[in-house]
């Protein structure tokens, strides 16, 4: 079933057994009324004493209960409310969906979500007896999207119909779309800048310009470089397509973080000579890690390459490794001088496509997903990635991976 089908089913039932339960309730009620009578005899009269009094309210406490245990158990919001639009009870789940609590129960709708959109639900429920799949959204600094489905009910007093509204909560499925489309929108303009940049030069050099030996040269060398740069983005999609779906297992061995800090540094140190910036690693050789080797390669390859693209051309990356807080964990920290990065930015800068410097990143020859494929492979280990950045200490990632100890 597509996801938008399996979410219209899942509010449809969720609306359906709410509103089964009330009924059953209801039907249960009645037919025990009617079971106290026996076929062809009279009904005795109660006796007025006060312990046949308390037994009517007894049971009714129970059945009170047990629904309200039933609508708790629901994963949906549910809100029960009066004649009066007063809110006679709120559920466990729309507690937490919309940061309420018991002190809201005999509140009027508008008292208590200051919603004029609500009381025009509820009216339009009470008017044509039932409303499915209305969509409803609460502005804040997170916001949150919700489909109601509301319908009519009948307590023991017929003057007294109550509504019941289920809320479903579609947050989470709002976010992804919004994550989709930003992006397919992201990959169409990252794609689309190489492609008309090699369009371009092609059709210059089909225009003439292949008969000058030096524009020629000059020409394919750009015509490669965008060509590289195609190639490594479509490497970074696949790669997180298959970290996003679940199609990659680790294969996890030990390795010396020493030895894995070690590989990367020799098949990086020509770039970094070319800005004139060298390494300073401080590593015990005791420090042993149990990660699948070619993901950590992968992980400490992207963050030593941003090191040496966005440090200072003359400085020092310094990279080190030592025991995590959590002994079970070992922690690599990549530092490099660089332009500082800003709170806001901090909280961003693992998403896919984001840049700090979108002009210079792509200069760079980066794609803008390999800060969010180093967080997926750190996840994957079951660690940490976090960066922390100051004028005076510089820019430092950091990651943890587990350590042997975790499992000796």
């Amino acid at each position: 079933m597509d996801g938008p089908l399996a979410i219209t089913a899942m509010v449809a039932l969720s609306a359906f057994c709410a509103a089964l339960v009330l009924k059953l309730l209801f039907l249960k009620r009645e037919l025990k009324s009617l079971r106290s009578q026996s076929p062809g005899r009279p009904v005795q009269p109660q006796a007025k004493d006060d312990s046949t009094r308390s037994a009517p309210d007894s049971a009714n406490g129970n059945e009170i209960q047990y629904r309200k245990k039933l609508l708790n158990s629901l994963i949906d919001g549910v809100i029960l409310l009066d004649g009066q639009n007063r809110i006679a009870f709120v559920n466990n789940s729309m507690k937490k969906m919309l940061d309420v609590d018991d002190s809201y129960i005999g509140l009027s709708l508008l008292e208590a979500f200051r919603s004029e959109e609500l009381v025009k639900l509820t009216d339009t429920i009470r008017s044509g007896g039932s409303v499915v799949g209305y969509e409803y959204e609460v502005a804040g600094l997170q916001d949150k999207f919700f489909r109601i489905n509301g319908s009519m009910g009948e307590e023991s007093r017929p003057l007294q119909p109550t509504i019941t509204l289920v809320f479903h909560d579609l947050t989470l499925t709002r976010q992804y779309e919004r994550q989709r489309q930003d992006f397919v929108a992201n990959v169409s303009h990252e794609l689309r800048t190489p492609l008309s940049m090699i369009s371009g030069y092609i059709e210059t050099l089909l225009g003439g310009a292949k008969d000058n030996p030096e524009t020629l040269e000059k020409f394919l060398a750009i015509i490669e470089k965008h060509t590289n740069r195609l190639t490594w983005l479509i490497e970074d999609l696949l790669t997180i397509s298959s970290l996003e779906s679940g199609g990659i297992t680790l294969r996890i061995d030990k390795r010396q973080a020493a030895a894995a800090v070690e590989t990367v540094i020799e098949e990086l140190t020509e770039k970094a000579s070319q800005r004139k910036m060298s390494f300073d690693v401080s590593i015990d050789s005791s420090i042993v890690v149990e990660a699948d080797n070619g993901r950590l390669h992968q992980i400490l390859v992207n963050l030593v390459d941003n090191a040496i693209k966005y440090g200072q051309p003359s400085s020092s990356i310094r990279i080190s490794a030592a025991v995590d807080e959590d002994p079970e964990f070992v922690r690599f920290d990549i530092n490099n001088r660089g332009p500082v990065i800003q709170t806001d930015v901090k909280e961003r800068i693992f998403e896919r496509f984001f840049r700090i410097d979108a002009a210079r990143s792509r200069e760079q020859g980066g794609t803008g997903l390999g800060l969010a494929i180093v967080k997926h492979l750190v996840q994957l280990h079951g660690g940490k990635v976090q960066v922390n950045s100051s004028f005076d200490q510089g820019t430092t990632f950091s990651f943890t991976i587990p350590s042997v100890t975790s499992s000796s």
